[in-house]
């Protein structure tokens, strides 16, 4: 930047250091003494001298103010002001673009970089922050001629330098975007944006080590400037280290926040940081200034939101998370976190319900009309959890059944529908013609309740695994891994152990599935960005801890979440052995609790085993049991939805089969002992360490 700026910096760190050295306070560190007075050193107007100002310098410098606070609403408006009192004032004008790009505005930005260039054309900063402009809006080759074109110019300028490293890390070029910091920090070594950028870069690459040595330098350097406690802050939640950790992260970023209270990236992630670590009221307060400076700060409503339900106040929680949603419609995390609290803080019957669960069964019905099948299932499912009474919701669903042949389950919504007094005349209709259509069914025959059966073999403990560093939702790996258990719920092979709890590493979920007896236990990766989403999950052995299986998917778009995790739960689904029981038998013929909704078929032959003597392999997703525990086969002659019967076949003379012994499918190879079994872990390829640009990227890029 050119002298008078510095000089003008220097200035405003003056200001800081005096403001500090007065003991001015954010609220959360302050004592309740008397209010401390802000103290405006020679040359630079405070932010209310300006009021009222016909004079466009105190207006210049009163937005100059603003800027250096972070305020740059503020510093905006006093900007524009100055202008309408002098059209042509270059500073003014050039001030503005910075505060545009401040806020990601790069396109305004841009205009006004231009504008100020026709009254400072040789002024290299303008055309720096061109390139800046332009590398925001994602023109990297018109942003890189500029940055070459600067350093042929003046080899040793810094800002380009940094232009062209930031281009190189957007395209994902870690080792020449760190040789360029590099040679810039040999071209001026101490240089706090280049020690910041290496620090934020070693962070991203999983470098934690590496990352603090330049936070220690940059701290001893630059004690006074609020960004570099923030990126400290990032980096001590990464660390282990006895002296940095959590507590330290959270200082680090209250600091950053009393040297500047219009940092909003540091107000963000020490909110995140309290509500995660219990501190409830800290982080609503904290939200509640970041809505108060910016009504349309979604990601502050929904951490308002969190915040307010953690503290049971529940009508507070629900406009926060009204509000979020209604911003960012795509914002499914939100909308998630909203139903959760309303599912969580209402009886099943509420009100309140209704019009989030009708929210889904109107884009069920959307679906349905396209052919999106299995889509419209799901969102049928998620509305009717929101709200099991919905008469049009349950009856949307049953057609739906209906129209994809699962006519048990057609008379099964109904029929509750009819015992909770919400059926019209239509649905008592249906109820007699389809009950005279499944008498003849394999349920019917062997007077079973076949959707009352206690199936879902498989125990699994669900973990959400928790990740360092910022997230683009407070909390939202936890949030999206529950997502992703409530869709497993809805299994017939999954029992789950427990709501999902979030763990920090493998040894808490293995040791917590080993205390609730789980046969396997999963741990849940989630990466978001703004409108992309992943997830992956490790499935482990309960009684080993060995990998059995893993997936990993992610989507961007709309519907990006509900997709990426129905993709995850069907995977699971399907990578799970089919394993029932014998429920009845007559004779030769025996009736199962599998049915067409497991994948069973007519014709299809399974092996029956002795009760109990069925166990999981010690890794991989298998089951693994002894020769002499096969007792017979059965051929499957008539099926269900849930439920079949078939012919029984003993494998000796004499007939040792009872009700509850198990039943799997037959192995194509000759079976082998349990011992000598060695089933392969399925495994996927790991996500991505972030989605579109690195997540160092809009970090480093800030420090411009």
């Amino acid at each position: 930047m050119k002298a008078k700026t510095a000089v003008r910096a220097a200035a405003f760190l003056f200001l800081a250091a005096v403001l500090y050295s007065c003991g001015f306070r954010l609220p959360w560190a302050r004592s309740e003494a008397a209010p401390v007075p802000v103290v405006t050193p020679p040359g630079v107007s405070g932010p209310n001298v300006a009021a009222g100002s016909t004079d466009p310098i105190a207006l210049y410098e009163a937005g100059r103010f603003e800027q250096v606070a972070g305020e740059y609403y503020r510093a905006i408006e006093r900007y524009l002001s100055a202008l309408e009192l002098n059209p042509a004032y270059a500073e003014a004008i050039a001030a503005l673009a910075e505060c545009y790009y401040a806020l990601d505005e790069y396109d305004e930005a841009l205009i006004r970089v231009r504008e100020a260039s026709r009254y400072r054309r040789d002024d290299p900063s303008l055309r720096v922050l061109e390139g800046f402009c332009l590398l925001g809006l994602g023109d990297a080759g018109k942003a890189s001629a500029i940055f070459g074109e600067i350093l042929k110019a003046r080899p040793n300028d810094l800002d380009a330098r940094f232009g062209l490293a930031l281009i190189d890390l957007r395209a994902g070029k870690y080792s020449d975007a760190e040789r360029k910091f590099g040679d810039a920090l040999r071209v001026s070594p101490g240089d706090e944006k280049t020690l910041l950028s290496l620090a934020l870069l070693k962070l991203d690459s999983g470098d934690a080590k590496a990352a603090l040595a330049f936070v220690e330098e940059t701290l001893l350097r630059f004690g006074d400037e609020p960004r570099v406690h923030y990126v400290a802050a990032r980096v001590a939640l990464a660390v282990d280290d006895p002296d940095w950790g959590t507590g330290r992260a959270i200082r680090e970023a209250k600091l950053a926040l009393e040297l500047r209270p219009g940092f909003d990236a540091a107000r963000r992630f020490l909110a995140a940081l309290l509500y995660e670590n219990g501190d409830f009221e800290g982080a609503a307060a904290l939200a509640e200034i970041s809505v108060a400076r910016n009504r349309e700060d979604s990601s502050a409503w929904y951490t308002l939101g969190l915040a307010r339900g953690a503290q049971d106040r529940f009508d507070d929680a629900l406009y926060a998370f009204g509000v979020a949603a209604g911003l960012r419609p795509d914002d499914e995390t939100a909308r998630i976190a909203l139903e959760d609290l309303v599912m969580g803080k209402t009886r099943l019957e509420d009100s309140v319900r209704v019009d989030y669960a009708n929210a889904h069964f109107s884009r069920a019905a959307g679906f349905a009309g396209r052919n999106e099948f299995e889509r419209a299932f799901f969102e049928y499912r998620r509305g009717l959890r929101v709200y099991p009474y919905s008469k049009p919701g349950r009856q949307g669903y049953a057609k739906l059944l209906k129209l994809r042949g699962r006519v048990a389950s057609y008379y099964q919504e109904l029929t509750f529908l009819a015992d909770i007094g919400k059926a019209d005349q239509w649905t008592l209709d249906e109820l007699d013609n389809t009950g005279s259509v499944l008498s003849a069914s394999v349920a019917a025959q062997w007077k079973i309740n076949q959707f009352a059966l206690a199936k879902r073999p498989y125990g699994i403990a669900m973990y959400g695994l928790e990740r360092t560093g910022q997230p683009f939702h407070t909390s939202g790996d936890l949030t999206l891994s529950g997502y992703l258990g409530s869709l497993l719920d809805g299994s017939s092979k999954i029992r789950a152990t427990g709501k999902v709890k979030g763990v920090s590493g493998f040894a808490d979920a293995f040791r917590g599935a080993r205390e609730s007896g789980s046969q396997y236990f999963g741990m849940i990766t989630v990466m978001e960005a703004e409108r992309e989403v992943g997830l992956r999950l490790d499935l482990y052995v309960g009684r080993s801890g060995a990998p059995a299986f893993s997936y990993a998917y992610s989507a961007s778009g709309n519907d990006r979440v509900a997709r990426t995790a129905v993709n995850v739960a069907q995977a699971l689904e399907n990578a799970l052995p089919v394993r029932g029981r014998i429920i009845d038998r007559k004779g030769e013929r025996v009736a199962i609790d599998l049915g067409a909704n497991d994948g069973i078929a007519k014709g299809d032959v399974l092996l029956v085993l002795r009760g109990a003597s069925v166990g999981t392999a010690p890794e991989g997703v298998a089951l693994e049991w002894a020769a002499k525990d096969e007792l017979a086969t059965i051929t499957v002659t008539t099926i269900d939805e849930e439920v079949s019967d078939g012919v029984l076949v003993r494998n000796g003379f004499f007939d040792s089969v009872n009700v509850r012994d198990e039943v799997v499918r037959k192995p194509q190879a000759p079976a082998v002992p349990a011992a000598a079994a060695k089933p392969v872990p399925q495994t996927a390829p790991a996500l991505p360490e972030s989605f579109g640009l690195p997540e160092a990227y809009r970090d480093i890029e800030r420090l411009w």
